[in-house]
């Protein structure tokens, strides 16, 4: 059996795409992670980097030195699904792990909200 995802009522679905993207140079918006807030509590780069070590936190957040993450907040919608932001991550090339190169590979990262209504 099938079901119908128009028809049901109040359902939400965050959905991540991850597709690998080259740019000539840092994207002009804000730096860091897609903030949350929820209630009173917000989740920034600042909050995310204490749950990893400081090895990780780095590769993941970047440093005020060498960030590696930008976002976008946005309001696309099309038929059922909500754009509300993007996100780019810059990772290392495999290859050169150690030599921290201005040409990295980049990642972006699209974040979805699926709403019904």
């Amino acid at each position: 059996m099938t079901t119908d995802i128009d028809s049901i009522t109040g359902v939400r679905q965050t959905v991540a795409v991850v597709l690998p993207v080259r740019l000539p140079s840092p994207p002009p918006w804000a730096e860091g992670p897609i903030p949350f807030e929820l209630d009173s509590r917000r989740t920034d780069a600042a909050t995310r980097q204490t749950y990893y070590t400081p090895a990780a936190a780095r590769a993941l957040y970047g440093t005020r030195e060498r960030p590696c993450r930008w976002h976008r907040f946005t309001d696309i919608t099309h038929r059922s699904l909500h754009l509300h932001g993007m996100e780019i991550l810059r990772t290392v090339k495999t290859q050169d792990r150690s030599a921290h190169r201005a040409d990295r590979t980049r990642v972006g990262v699209v974040q979805e909200q699926l709403q019904h209504r």
